[in-house]
């Protein structure tokens, strides 16, 4: 599973909630790791809630998630997270252009 690390596919969100980017696995760890981002723990349609990556290393992995392997244990792979200084796009790095 460790092919999963460098694949982009954990969609990044700014503060506001809007889609501005999207990472791999370990980019997203190291995000969340250094405070920059919180990862969204999605149960169902009605209950999302933003953790901390303290709590993050903790959740137990589900049926449907993927996972990496680390020395201590599995750790879940987020689908989602939230930028936590972020507005815009250009905080993490990705412009999008208008036009055509």
């Amino acid at each position: 599973m460790t092919d999963i690390l460098n694949k982009s596919i954990v969609l990044v969100l700014n503060r506001n909630w809007q889609a501005i980017n999207i990472r791999t696995p370990q980019e997203a760890f190291c995000m969340m790791a250094t405070n920059v981002a919180t990862g969204l723990e999605i149960e169902g349609e009605d209950n999302i809630r933003p953790v901390e990556w303290d709590e993050w290393i903790m959740l137990p992995i589900r049926p449907q998630d993927n996972a990496v392997q680390t020395m201590r244990g599995p750790i879940r792979v987020p689908t989602v997270i939230v930028a936590v200084n972020s507005i815009g796009s250009e905080t993490l790095g990705t412009r999008f252009r208008q036009g055509g």
